[in-house]
């Protein structure tokens, strides 16, 4: 396949035409371009721009900026798929290990796994049950209080032994 170049005017960038030759010029640079890149210039002076406006060096370079956005995107969802798919395969492994885990141990109990599921649950609800009633601390205004009692007592007690002294 050939390679193709436009023509840059070197003064105002604009996209004079398409070669597949570099010649020596004091107008113009030449840009390697794709025939995607060749497509998206022609597309933008045929059905984008006014008519007699030409595209820019500025406008190749917007398209390709917008290519390689596509390219990071492309290559991002490729390593979220295997991430995912690893992901899956370590979910199903670890299923299988829980299922052939929880059939011994409901074997080992003379259970079934549905019976050992409904023991395992009631015994958590016991737990949680137990750690919320354990866990019922006073509020600050209700220990605020509580300490402030105490001092109290502690004073009067203190002035009744001074006045008995």
């Amino acid at each position: 396949m050939t390679q193709l170049y436009i023509a840059v005017d070197k003064v105002h960038a604009g996209i004079m035409g398409l070669t597949d030759r570099v010649v020596e010029s004091s107008r113009y640079n030449y840009v390697p371009v794709t025939q995607a890149e060749v497509d998206f210039i022609n597309h933008l002076e045929s059905e984008v721009f006014p008519t007699g406006t030409i595209a820019t060096l500025d406008d190749l370079e917007f398209y390709r900026a917008g290519q390689r956005k596509v390219f990071k995107a492309k290559q991002a969802h490729v390593t979220a798929q295997v991430e995912l798919a690893k992901a899956r395969v370590a979910t199903t492994k670890a299923q299988a290990e829980l299922n052939s885990f929880m059939s011994n141990a409901a074997a080992e109990r003379g259970l079934t796994v549905t019976e050992l599921k409904s023991l395992l649950e009631a015994r958590q609800k016991r737990i949680t049950d137990a750690s919320d009633a354990s866990n019922t601390n006073p509020s600050p205004d209700d220990a605020r209080q509580s300490l402030i009692s105490l001092i109290k007592t502690r004073s009067k007690s203190k002035n009744l032994k001074e006045k008995r002294a």
